[in-house]
């Protein structure tokens, strides 16, 4: 965009931020604009009518009405990159962080330690407060170029630990300006983001036809957007406005708050990346769509930058916070794929780096700094949803501890289910294990952790000798993590020794125990979020000329692996996949999430004529990074295929991997042992 499109551009905002809202729930409602605002410049509709701020900032609302407002101040000396609201680091910068919703989990956990007085300021919104993101259903966050004056705040609480998160308690500011009200945001301006002009996100979308003036420093950027803004009389007499920066102007220079210390900044080493919070939309997205477009993509770089912020022990880091904000790392979350791409772009391939993996290899190398739940030590959200989920009952082993009744169970959101019926009603000792259909039995294929506040067990009379006195040595759950292969266990009910009794009346159902869970009742059974030995074996069928003379090959990824040469039937063949070859990877990992495609193809020797062979199967063993956990993929092992190598005919199997395919090469749930993460970070010694 040229500098007099860009000015003509700036001149403009002040017109579509009088353009009323409609249809925002919020505590106050926009003032109608006195002027028809030109259609191309009007803000959208859901753009907000209040922001809030945030923070631990003592003493508080005083000091803030004290200053006349919260000016942002910038470090000595100032970086460009401090004018852009998404090169932003804990040094200092021009903007003011606001949040849509302060009640957004994302909101607290980057804001408050859960332990001092959390400050809520309701801020009414204007042109100088921008959305990070073109896509209003994605803005969380968003940015006060500048700050805010003590006369925007609608509104302001204190909340402690343990007070009500639904009902905090209000204060109107008094000295409340209701002028403010004849204004909105600026919505989405990404020529104040600060991103560089050979970032690939200026050939993403909507923001290919806003890239910035090549000329202009980020400051210059900035200055030019609030002197357009400025032409409004109103908000000019409003912001005492100067015609330079501070936009904010507070009484004592002293009161502008360094913002990399309000709630404290933490260097990246401490990042715990087993915490890291996607948008809920943003995963819905990707689950349903299975691509994400760029902008999006860069959402999740926006949620990385934030888990950043909020996983920090809340104490002030005034330099521990190194320079790397989004910026430095936005292009690390996507990358246009070989084969398929997982985020849009017209970016060339290799301006991104593969979004899973990125995310994978950072949690891996940040376990060290993980605190858990339990004593096993779960990361607190490396585990938010469950894709199966194993149901034991051990009865004790005693004289009159089985029972004749039907016996079923309720885990959390669902539906009950049998665990033991007639003919196979416990015995005293026996320890039953079953797998619920996640689909059958819960809301969706997937139950939140959170979700899971309840087991009960229950007994109903389905035989004449029924209605009995049975005890229960203990319940247990294993749960399968959806996104990875990781295996939580629920074992604080392991020893019960409760004795119960069904209900007296024929075939009605009664609940005989219940227990209370927490997330924190969770440990970890097997942490699996990468993979460092992927093996194939290949078995011939052992019929007769199920044989070739010609070499079987499998092809993993890029990598050709020769199987077999000349093979007899039934030969049997195991090689290590290199998972650098087959996949790039630097470290020799990969996630547990990547797909794994194959082929297994016949190799001539050289004459002719096609030679067939027969496939009995192929199997696929891992074994999971820091641990010994192995598991398999057997679902092709007995295809038992006739393969031949001519023109024109079927010569090659192929076959695809994903992450619900791999399974426990042993399941008995004697198996799984509560171990620390700490364990599984110890250096492997070399075989």
């Amino acid at each position: 965009m040229r500098p007099e499109n860009w000015t003509s551009l700036a001149l403009a905002v002040s017109w579509t931020l009088r353009y009323p809202i409609l249809g925002q729930a919020t505590v106050t409602s926009k003032k109608p604009p006195t002027t028809e605002a030109p259609e191309a410049y009007r803000a959208p509709a859901e753009e907000p009518s209040v922001l809030y701020f945030m923070c631990t900032l003592r003493p508080g609302p005083s000091w803030l009405q004290a200053a006349g407002g919260l000016s942002p101040r910038l470090p000595d000396p100032s970086p460009d990159e401090a004018w852009g609201y998404a090169t932003v680091n804990g040094l200092g910068s021009a903007w003011a962080q606001l949040w849509r919703d302060w009640r957004d989990r994302t909101a607290l956990d980057t804001n408050w330690d859960f332990e001092s007085t959390l400050y809520l300021y309701e801020v009414s919104t204007c042109p100088n407060m921008v959305s990070h993101y073109s896509q209003p259903e994605l803005n969380r966050v968003y940015w006060a170029l500048g700050g805010f004056r003590w006369s925007q705040v609608v509104r302001y609480a204190a909340l402690n630990p343990g007070d009500d998160m639904d009902g905090p308690s209000w204060i109107n500011n008094g000295e409340f300006n209701t002028d403010w009200t004849s204004f909105h945001t600026s919505g989405w301006q990404p020529e104040l983001s600060g991103y560089g002009l050979d970032n690939p996100i200026w050939l993403d979308g909507d923001w290919t036809d806003r890239v910035p003036a090549a000329a202009m420093t980020r400051r210059e950027q900035a200055l030019l957007f609030v002197r357009g803004i400025m032409q409004n009389t109103q908000l000019r007499t409003l912001f005492d406005w100067r015609g330079d920066f501070p936009l904010v102007r507070v009484t004592d220079s002293a009161l502008s708050v360094p913002l990399s210390e309000v709630g404290g900044r933490s260097m990246i080493e401490s990042f715990q990346l087993d915490t890291l919070r996607l948008p809920e939309d943003v995963a819905r997205t990707l689950r349903e769509k299975g691509r994400l477009t760029g902008e999006v993509c860069r959402v999740i770089s926006l949620a990385i930058s934030l888990s950043v912020w909020m996983h920090m022990d809340h104490r002030p880091h005034r330099r521990a916070w190194r320079q790397t904000g989004v910026r430095d790392g936005d292009e690390e979350y996507c990358q246009a794929a070989k084969e398929q791409n997982q985020c849009i772009s017209d970016a060339e391939a290799g301006d991104c780096r593969a979004l899973s993996d990125a995310i994978g290899q950072i949690k891996a190398a940040s376990l060290s700094n993980t605190r858990g739940y339990g004593t096993g030590g779960l990361p607190r959200t490396a585990c938010s949803r469950l894709r199966k989920i194993r149901f034991i009952l051990d009865m004790a082993d005693e004289y009159g501890a089985g029972t004749y009744d039907e016996i079923s169970a309720r885990v959390g959101p669902s539906s009950s289910f049998i665990v033991a019926d007639e003919p196979h009603t416990p015995s005293r000792g026996d320890s039953i294990q079953l797998e619920p259909s996640m689909k059958d039995v819960f809301p969706s294929e997937t139950v939140a952790v959170n979700e899971i506040g309840r087991i009960s067990i229950s007994a109903r009379r389905v035989n004449v000798f029924g209605d009995d006195w049975w005890k229960i040595k203990g319940v247990r759950l294993v749960g399968q993590c959806s996104d990875s292969l990781t295996t939580i266990q629920l074992d604080k009910f392991a020893s019960l020794n409760r004795q119960v009794q069904g209900g007296s009346e024929w075939q009605t159902r009664t609940e005989v125990w219940a227990g209370p869970v927490w997330p924190e009742d969770w440990n970890v059974a097997n942490y699996c979020t990468h993979l460092e030995r992927v093996e194939v074996q290949v078995q011939l069928g052992s019929s007769l000329a199920a044989g070739t003379w010609d070499d079987i090959v499998v092809q993993v990824g890029r990598q050709e692996l020769t199987m077999m040469k000349q093979p007899s039937a039934g030969t049997d063949s195991r090689m290590r996949v290199d998972l650098k070859q087959a996949f790039g990877t630097l470290d020799g990992v990969i996630p547990v999430t990547r797909p794994i495609k194959f082929s297994v193809f016949s190799v001539p020797d050289g004459r002719a004529i096609g030679d067939s062979w027969k496939l009995r199967g192929i199997t696929f063993r891992a074994r999971c990074q820091r641990s010994d956990k192995g598991y398999k993929v057997d679902k092709y092992a007995g295809v038992n295929v006739w393969r031949l190598r001519d023109e024109g005919k079927q010569g090659h199997f192929s076959g695809k991997i994903s992450l619900s395919d791999w399974q426990e090469e042993s399941r008995t749930a004697a198996n799984y042992h509560e171990m620390p993460l700490s364990n599984w970070l110890k250096p492997r010694r070399s075989r």
